[in-house]
């Protein structure tokens, strides 16, 4: 009982890890010099950054769960299926996120959207499998 509990708190703390970077991320690449996409505030952290965090973490979540069902079905799934996971629900989220209207108006506009948020869903992934799966286990484990 109590592993099963510890592990709840791990995969959670590695979903809360994860969707902090994927935002970090995205918005960084939102607010670059190359990017196409015009976001409002984006350049202001402080009007972006927690609703952009909130909004992630209610609209990921969906996908994040699926990964982690299909992750319990490997055997030893690693660091590129969580990466590849979260690339695949940046676009998931950004579809659950559309249907709140708040989007843009086409979907020119949105595809570039995703395309700039998927470096963050990337990392995020990557964030999660080193927070719940490889910082889990002690240095004695991972040697091997």
């Amino acid at each position: 009982m109590i592993d099963w509990a510890v592990r709840v708190i791990v995969v959670g703390l590695g979903y809360c890890c994860a969707v902090f970077i994927a935002v970090w991320v995205s918005l960084l690449v939102l607010d670059s010099p190359w990017s196409v996409v015009s976001v409002r505030h984006a350049s202001d952290w402080r009007l972006t950054f927690l609703p952009a965090l909130m909004v992630t973490f209610v609209t990921a979540l969906p996908g994040f769960l699926l990964a982690l069902l299909f992750s319990t079905a490997m055997w030893q799934p690693n660091w590129l299926y969580f990466s590849l996971a979260g690339l695949v629900n940046v676009m998931l989220a950004i579809w659950l996120f559309s249907f709140s209207g708040r989007l843009f108006g086409n979907t020119a506009e949105t595809i570039n959207f995703a395309l700039h948020c998927m470096p963050g869903g990337f990392l995020g992934g990557l964030t999660f499998w080193l927070v719940a799966y490889r910082l889990e286990k002690g240095p004695q484990e991972r040697s091997s």
